[in-house]
């Protein structure tokens, strides 16, 4: 009798504790997705280390804004659990040193019922919160390094395009800034694009292994800079590498894709420059089978908008490319690094579409010999020429990113020194 009262009273006891618990289960979870306030600004500092062909302020504060939204991408609780999309930023004030900038996004929480971001905005019946716009505070903390220093919101669910800034718009593509409407993303291994500013995603029929294969051992959360061509017009990757290789096109904004080889006598791909100068006119400039500081290098140019390729030729030289690309069918550039004592550019020149090419001489003024050593794809505007030679990897002049300017009128034939470009404003005025 006694230990049937004893068990009786355990048995009470037992489900007073669960009863308990759920309250409390029940309390944290009602709080936690109805009531509780998320302090955004908790995980800040967030720092990161961007790459020197990456820094604009949109590229930056994108790199910032998706280390950011990491953990909440990556979470399997379900309150905290998100699914971000970039859409735009706009609102740049300050310079690389330390900037503002604002973003707007959609997000689409996993639990439209109970999630810890209900204070981020409205939240529709799919789960998305619409237009959410923050200012990002950014500053330069080192070399290439910046930080994410303080998220202020702005509120959501505005349609685009309503705040009187927003001529001073900007966009990203991937992580590289543009004005365009198109942009790429690499999510959970599928490579998404979009064609109007985010609004609607599809999914490019690439395994993301493929676009990084050949001799590259860079990041693989962005595209191969130069590996491929993203327009409303025309969508264009190069696939694969060696035999394999291939140039994955689409012209209706991926409604269809269309596989077409490419024979490359290059295996072990490093560089792959593609690019085209009209509707049919293309070059791929590819690089590789390296050998310390020496590779081969072939030109390939199509006629037909990507579907066939003929390979055209290069420079004489066996250097490790740096750069290349063609101004129109005919004329193009390539560089190859520097050589010499105190280092200067290697850069070629073709006015016969690839078949031909001569060497031209970037008149480095006295004082930057040995400063400024690697000639960059040069533009073209109105007949006027613009060449920037930065410094290579190891240099370190004011910083290691200031880069001369030269400027031509002769379509590239021969340039002339014309001042400094400071992108970190480390110099003050610039000769």
């Amino acid at each position: 009798m006694f230990g049937a009262k004893k068990s009786r009273v355990f048995l009470t006891l037992f489900f007073i504790v669960v009863i308990v618990g759920l309250i409390v289960v029940a309390s944290l979870t009602v709080y936690y997705g109805k009531v509780y306030k998320e302090d955004i600004n908790k995980p800040l500092p967030i720092e990161v280390k961007v790459d020197k062909n990456l820094k604009s302020p949109e590229n930056i504060a994108y790199v910032l804004w998706s280390h950011y939204m990491d953990p909440y991408k990556e979470t399997k609780n379900p309150l905290k659990k998100i699914d971000p999309r970039y859409l735009k930023f706009q609102s740049y004030q300050g310079d690389l040193q330390k900037f503002s900038i604002d973003i707007t996004f959609n997000t689409k929480v996993a639990n439209k019922n109970w999630t810890t971001h209900r204070s981020w905005g409205k939240i529709r019946a799919d789960g998305l919160i619409e237009n959410m716009r923050w200012t990002l505070d950014i500053v330069k903390t080192g070399k290439g390094q910046y930080a994410l220093e303080h998220i202020k919101p702005a509120a959501a669910n505005k349609e685009p395009g309503t705040s009187s800034e927003d001529n001073n718009t900007q966009y990203v593509t991937g992580a590289h800034g543009t004005q365009e409407k198109t942009s790429y993303m690499i999510d959970q291994g599928k490579l998404e694009l979009t064609y109007d500013y985010g609004e609607h995603w599809i999914i490019a029929p690439v395994a993301v292994d493929d676009l990084f294969k050949g001799d590259y051992s860079g990041p693989k959360d962005t595209l191969i800079e130069g590996s491929y061509v993203l327009t409303p017009e025309r969508t264009a990757f190069v696939v694969g590498s060696g035999t394999d290789l291939t140039l994955l096109v689409s012209t209706d904004k991926g409604g269809t894709w269309h596989n077409y080889p490419i024979q490359s006598p290059i295996q072990g791909i490093r560089l792959r420059l593609l690019g085209f100068t009209s509707k049919d006119n293309g070059y791929l400039i590819l690089t590789g089978d390296r050998t310390m500081t020496v590779e081969g290098h072939v030109v390939l140019k199509t006629h037909d908008g990507g579907k066939t390729w003929r390979k055209i030729g290069g420079p004489p030289v066996d250097y490790l490319a740096t750069d290349g690309g063609f101004i129109d069918d005919q004329r193009g550039f390539m560089s190859f690094g520097s050589r010499g004592t105190p280092a200067h550019p290697i850069f070629y020149r073709t006015t016969n579409g690839g078949k031909d090419w001569t060497e031209v001489q970037v008149p480095i003024p006295a004082k930057y010999n040995g400063i400024f050593t690697v000639a960059e794809m040069p533009t073209f505007k109105e007949g006027k020429g613009t060449l920037l030679v930065n410094q290579g990897p190891n240099g370190d002049f004011q910083g290691g990113n200031v880069l001369g300017k030269f400027t031509s009128k002769d379509k590239g034939a021969t340039w002339q020194f014309a001042g400094l470009v400071d992108p970190d404003h480390v110099m003050g005025e610039t000769p």
